[in-house]
């Protein structure tokens, strides 16, 4: 056994032990915009996964799905190999049936993973490796549905499969999401596959072969009268793919890439891979002697379809472990010499024959191999079985988590089981204490102390110890605690190291596009609650990051998140808000220097319209900033000068940057409305409009901003706005606002009877059983 052994890579080779630890930092983040996926195969899937019992661990869960596909191309190699047919009805059914097990398992593994608390990296590793699998073996079913044949159009419907998913493990590489548009390849087109199949099992796949203008009658003139449905659809396809897919990948790398300071350019290379690999296929099958004519075309796609598993998962594994990307595989070498034998006429058809089957043990022996070893490590580091869920260490108990929901990050002490919703402890402090500066934040909170902090501590470790085996309890306990360690400044490692786990644990208990409560049961975790803690988590992390003069990093950080929640906030532009209060007070120290010739009307209207020319034509240059600072030139000059003027130029500047969309900006510009000119008479409105534009844009910090400087100066806000926007904040930051209610506009409030509408907004967001733990 060890000299076979010789002949393989080691571990260390497919990923060391470096790599290895680069999981720890790993969070799996999705963006699905499909609508059937939000409005319809969602709640299929929660209900499906109901279906399986406890014990069977999602990877298992994911084969099994893979297995029915490998089924249905074993039926076509023993009833249809020619894959064109017709076969028998119910053989397309089969197909059919094949396909859509194979999605609904494909999407109940993760679920299964969070409701057994066994998420984890290997299980995306395993997953998309299946799905990289089911490129090629998918491909091959639904050709043989489609009764394409030993033809180029069954290799035309594999290239596609391929290049969508090659493009999409590309693009996860760089930005760390896995986005799904609103048309995708696992949701809208598998189930225009699996309806296919079934059009087939009816009326046969000749359907698809009837010319294209018989099958299109309203755009079937558009194609070549020799043109088949078939191909029709297949160029249609095509188009889809380079601009709806293709083209988009290309779009969010750029952006991540700009985003983070790297050369957009510098990814194009690793595309060649897969177009090498393509190539390879191409040549290969363009000059081949036996595999289009003598039916050994599954033989091949199979061998190709393994190189490609290869590729992609090369990939995925690189994105887990933080591993350069991977410009080469073994398995690409049967391919490439096969195009060159083949495309020097070495090749005779047993020859060539032969190299296939020989390329295809290789291809596929070097495959397992590559997966059971790195599977074993993996399975290793982080402690778990791959096809099996490791029994709990004896003497931990786990939550039921089926029984009783999630739990709440305030609702527990370091305990092993839930508590019921009335012995939940209140809050220890709003989460914005985490946002603290350590250099500001020098006093302690009311009942801290440094027994307290000794017990937070050790109550911290105890938690990360049960990370991997309760999350749940885990990240109830982390996350208290760290909200009790950030109000001691020196205590800033500890409190990093208590996020980093209480992240792990939050996004290992949460499927964030797909949340939802569960009052019947008494949860204490509702799904906005789960989602406002683990985005505070991240603002908190965030908050770290910038506060070590690491503001790139901080700025990449949120980004990513809000790619992962669907939101485009960018925290950081809008908390600095431009520098907007800096920029004002630099304009009216520059206008103040002016010498005193600007005393004629006619020289001030002629500044004033120069300045109003220059700003408005840096903005509509797109150069926000200098365009900003010309208006607030021109806003100081008209207070000086003109009064009557000044106003109109910050509306205008409202305006303008709104058109621009750049609504972060316009919101901040009202500070200086609020500062100078709250006497106009639209004043209270543009204020108004601001503060509300600020809370629908998720921009809490420039609507809080808002607020407090607006109630600096009055005492009362103005009556018209003030429901919608207690009832907007209290969603979105339910503390924040009661704290308000209970103080700074507390007269206001009785009279109004806020506090009835502040009940009534968090019954609805977060469960009638969290309004006395949060009032």
């Amino acid at each position: 056994m060890d000299k076979i052994r010789r002949y393989f890579p080691s571990g260390d080779e497919y990923v060391t032990e470096d790599a290895l630890k680069n999981l720890r930092n790993y969070k799996y983040r999705a963006v699905d915009k499909s609508f059937l996926t939000k409005y319809l195969y969602r709640h299929y899937w929660e209900w499906a996964v109901t279906l399986f019992p406890r014990w069977m661990a999602p990877n298992l869960i994911t084969l099994t799905g893979l297995s029915f596909e490998v089924f249905d191309v074993l039926l076509v190699l023993l009833i249809m190999p020619d894959l064109e047919g017709p076969g028998p009805s119910w053989l397309y059914f089969a197909f059919g049936i094949g396909m859509w097990l194979y999605s609904t398992f494909d999407n109940v593994d993760g679920k299964q993973a969070r409701r057994t608390g066994t998420s984890s990296p290997l299980g995306e590793l395993f997953d998309h490796g299946c799905d990289a699998l089911n490129c090629t073996i998918a491909g091959i079913v639904e050709a043989s549905a489609f009764g394409c044949g030993i033809s180029w159009q069954t290799i035309t419907i594999i290239f596609f499969t391929t290049m969508t998913f090659f493009f999409s493990t590309w693009e996860e590489y760089h930005t760390g999401v896995l986005y799904l548009g609103y048309i995708n390849g696992p949701t809208e087109i598998l189930t225009f596959a699996v309806l296919a199949c079934f059009a087939s099992g009816i009326w046969g796949p000749g359907i698809w072969h009837v010319p294209a203008s018989q099958g299109l009658p309203l755009i079937g003139s558009l194609f070549p009268a020799t043109w088949e449905l078939m191909d029709a659809m297949l160029a249609v396809t095509f188009v889809a793919m380079l601009f709806g897919h293709c083209m988009v990948c290309c779009w969010n790398v750029y952006s991540a890439c700009k985003e983070q300071n790297r050369s957009f350019l510098a990814t194009l290379p690793q595309i060649t891979q897969y177009v090498a690999f393509s190539a390879s296929c191409y040549i290969w099958l363009r000059n081949s002697t036996t595999i289009l004519t003598n039916n050994h075309l599954v033989l091949f796609l199979i061998t190709a379809g393994t190189a490609f598993g290869r590729i992609v998962s090369k990939i995925i594994l690189a994105h887990l472990t933080e591993m350069p990307f991977p410009s080469y595989t073994v398995q690409m070498v049967p391919l490439a010499v096969g195009a060159a034998f083949s495309w020097l006429g070495l090749f005779t058809p047993r020859t060539e024959l032969a190299f296939l089957v020989v390329s295809a043990m290789f291809v596929v022996v070097a495959y397992l191999h590559w997966a059971l070893v790195v599977i074993e490590r993996f399975c290793e580091f982080l402690g778990i079985n791959c096809l099996s869920i490791r029994p709990p260490a004896s003497g931990q108990s786990t939550p039921n988590r089926q029984s009783s929901g999630f739990l709440s990050p305030n609702s527990v002490s370091l305990v092993t089981a839930p508590l019921s919703p009335t012995s939940a402890p209140k809050s220890p402090g709003k989460p914005t204490d985490l946002w603290i500066s350590p250099t500001k934040s020098k006093q302690k909170s009311k009942g801290t102390s440094e027994g307290n902090l000794q017990d937070a501590l050790v109550n911290m470790k105890k938690a990360q110890k049960l990370a991997k085996k309760d999350p749940a309890v885990a990240a109830t306990v982390l996350w208290k605690v760290s909200r009790d360690i950030a109000r001691y400044p020196k205590q800033k490692s500890n409190l990093e190291s208590a996020l980093s786990t209480t992240q792990r644990c939050l996004y290992d208990m949460a499927d964030l596009p797909e949340l939802r409560g569960d009052k019947e049961s008494g949860s204490l975790w509702s799904a906005r609650l789960l989602l406002k803690t683990i985005l505070e988590c991240d603002l908190a992390v965030a908050r770290l990051l910038w506060l070590d003069n690491k503001q790139q990093a901080a700025r990449n950080y949120m980004d990513a998140l809000a790619r992962y929640l669907g939101i485009e906030p960018k925290i950081f532009d809008k908390l600095k808000a431009c520098n907007l209060e800096s920029k004002d007070r630099m304009a009216q120290e520059v206008i103040a220097g002016l010498p005193r010739k600007f005393s004629k009307q006619e020289d001030i209207l002629q500044a004033l319209n120069a300045l109003e020319e220059a700003a408005s034509a840096q903005l509509a240059a797109q150069d926000s900033e200098r365009g900003l600072v010309l208006y607030l030139l021109r806003h100081a000059f008209a207070q000086k000068k003109q009064p009557e003027v000044a106003y109109q130029t910050i509306a205008s500047l409202i305006s303008m940057l709104q058109k621009m969309g750049l609504g972060y900006m316009a919101n901040a510009c009202a500070v200086l409305i609020i500062k100078y000119h709250m006497d106009e008479p639209d004043a209270h409105m543009q204020i108004a409009h601001a503060v509300v534009n600020s809370i629908e844009d998720a921009d809490l910090v420039q609507a809080r901003h808002l607020l407090e400087k607006y109630n600096s100066q009055f005492t009362e806000p103005w009556s018209q706005f003030i429901d919608m926007f207690v009832s907007k904040l209290v969603i979105a930051d339910v503390e924040w606002m009661c704290n308000c209610a209970y103080t700074e506009w507390s007269h206001i409030y009785q009279d109004r009877d806020v506090y009835k509408l502040i009940d009534t907004a968090i019954a609805k967001q977060l469960g009638d059983f969290c309004i006395q733990e949060v009032l």
